[in-house]
């Protein structure tokens, strides 16, 4: 049993690269590279255990090339039970110019179908009990459907899972259907979610909820420096982000999804579960690459977002 489950379907090498002075159509030199294993599951567990909270990743992996991937989770002591399947991880590959926003080339992963989608919940089955929160993160793979995984959801939802759900790869209908604990879309996915466009915390805040009204326990929606707001049981607040250089964003959103979670299981305040939030995804921005956030970032930061209800 625990407390917390993440699930990653479609885990990724992440490699980055830092380039001073990258210019498009040239030949260009990297001047650093950082190799990381990752995949949104995994970051959400890996920001947990920097910060002393345990959870199971639960992750597919393709068999070709899982040795290093493996080898990494296991330096970092990180709990996770693999299922392998034919092919290979993909790679992501993120260029960071110095003075210039991140380039991101994504590429496919391995093919999975339902019969070892089935599997895989059987495995994570046994870990689930009334109040386990699952973190269903990232796209969904090539080989399987969204109604696969909405009824993979469901049976975690069924066994006394609550959802935490951070994926493009459903609409509101399906997340009126699913009705998760916790939804964490970013000023981009809820501008695709709800059809609008989004430009100020005021915006947001009513996309936000709308989400709520289909029956979505938590909304949160990060909007970079802007702040983020939240809508939920209740309680309606806005929050303010700490003015930071960022060295790299990548995996801030999964960082601020693990805050959260990581309040909840703690006990705290829907208000202070936002501010842990806030300051898990702001002190990712100031690590390399998906290095999770430091403790002592986390600390410091907290004592900077400020939350304030809204009426």
């Amino acid at each position: 049993m625990s407390d917390i489950i993440t699930v990653t379907l479609n885990p990724a090498y992440d490699l980055h690269y830092t380039i001073s002075n990258f210019r498009p159509y040239k030949e260009n030199i990297v001047e650093t590279v950082l190799v990381e294993s990752g995949g949104k599951g995994i970051n959400i567990s890996r920001a947990l255990l920097n910060n002393k909270k345990d959870s199971i990743a639960f992750v597919i992996l393709g068999r070709e090339n899982s040795d290093k991937f493996e080898k990494t989770l296991q330096q970092w002591g990180l709990k996770y039970i693999p299922m392998y399947v034919p092919g290979k991880i993909r790679e992501n590959i993120t260029i960071h110019p110095k003075n210039d926003p991140e380039t991101r080339i994504c590429l496919d992963n391995f093919y999975l179908n339902n019969e070892k989608l089935e599997e895989f919940f059987e495995k994570m089955s046994d870990y689930i009990q009334k109040g386990t929160i699952v973190a269903f993160s990232g796209r969904i793979p090539r080989g399987i459907t969204t109604s696969n995984v909405l009824s993979f959801l469901h049976k975690a939802k069924d066994a006394g899972a609550l959802l935490a759900v951070d994926s493009c790869s459903f609409d509101i209908e399906a997340l009126s259907i699913l009705r998760p604990w916790l939804i964490k879309p970013n000023e981009q996915e809820i501008e695709s979610l709800c059809k609008k466009t989004i430009t100020s915390l005021e915006d947001a805040l009513s996309a936000a909820k709308m989400l709520a009204s289909v029956g979505i326990d938590n909304v949160i929606v990060s909007m970079g420096g802007k702040g983020a707001v939240y809508v939920g049981c209740g309680a309606t607040y806005k929050a303010t982000v700490p003015a930071i250089t960022p060295i790299s964003t990548i995996g801030a959103g999964d960082s601020t999804v693990a805050g959260f979670i990581s309040g909840f299981v703690d006990g705290l305040t829907l208000a202070d579960c936002l501010k842990r939030a806030i300051a898990f995804g702001t002190a990712a921005c100031l690590t390399e690459g998906t290095l999770p956030p430091r403790p002592e970032d986390v600390a410091r930061l907290i004592q900077e977002v400020t939350v304030t209800m809204v009426d």
